[in-house]
């Protein structure tokens, strides 16, 4: 991945990469703390996004902002901070297999995946054309793991 720039984009502009591994439906109530935040300090880390402007990582950000928006239509809940990225053909030749990644690591980083949610990460990732050794190096976790998630035989990550 490779960061391009950096700047303020307007949350309708912004649509939700079908590479991003969060599937769990957001409702108000689930949002309600982070829309909180964000209506007290802003965003304050940006998402990461394509140069056609998919989200890759931050969803639940752009939501809440919505939210925020939605309720006290103020210009600056208007625009979220975004990293713009270009991701690279690392893996067979296609680069959703690297936004996939991004994803997953981010979401994996802050604990935020459901176990089913990362069985159907890493199976995505395999039926692209990572080998089970290529998703662990990468990931940073063992074979086992891999494993496990792609038989859906669940396990903590180590």
């Amino acid at each position: 991945m490779k960061i391009l720039d950096f700047k303020y984009v307007d949350i309708d502009k912004l649509t939700v990469s079908e590479e991003n591994v969060r599937k769990i439906e957001l409702t108000k109530g689930s949002l309600s703390s982070l829309a909180d935040s964000i209506r007290r300090f802003g965003v304050v880390n940006p998402i990461i996004i394509t140069e056609n402007y998919e989200i890759v990582v931050g969803r639940r950000r752009w939501r809440a902002s919505r939210l925020v928006w939605e309720f006290t239509r103020k210009e600056k809940f208007r625009m979220i901070p975004c990293l713009i990225a270009r991701f690279e053909p690392k893996f067979g030749n296609d680069p959703r297999i690297e936004m996939r990644l991004v994803s997953f690591m981010e979401n994996m980083t802050r604990k935020w995946l459901k176990k089913d949610e990362e069985a159907e990460a890493v199976d995505a990732l395999k039926k692209r054309g990572l080998t089970k050794i290529e998703i662990a190096n990468v990931l940073g976790a063992s074979k086992q793991i891999v494993d496990s998630l792609l038989n859906r035989e669940y396990q903590e990550w180590e």
